[in-house]
């Protein structure tokens, strides 16, 4: 998982020409979390306009079960855990701003 998100980010954001990666809008889970109104406001000019601006539940649809916490993930992983996903995917992380 690690691998595919890295390769993934990258894809859309390393060695992109300008015109195409003017046109990319990069989304956190920390600020839909934290602003879910302001940041669909946002994306609504791209995307049309949404069905609501109130924020999904944990129990919504969602690839995986979350705590809905920032940095729940830490929880799970110690630090030997940690270290291999920041050798593999730290300098995507570092390149958008993520902890």
């Amino acid at each position: 998982m690690v691998h595919r998100w890295r390769t993934h980010v990258d894809g859309w954001t390393v060695g992109v020409p300008e015109q195409l990666r003017s046109r990319v809008t990069l989304v956190r889970y920390r600020d839909l979390h934290g602003n879910f109104p302001e940041v669909i406001r946002t994306l609504s000019p791209l995307l049309g306009p949404p069905a609501s601006f109130d924020r999904p539940g944990l129990s919504d649809s969602s690839v995986l079960p979350g705590t809905g916490e920032i940095g729940s993930h830490k929880q799970l992983f110690d630090a030997e855990d940690l270290a291999w996903v920041r050798d593999i995917a730290g300098p995507a992380m570092d390149r958008l701003g993520f902890e």
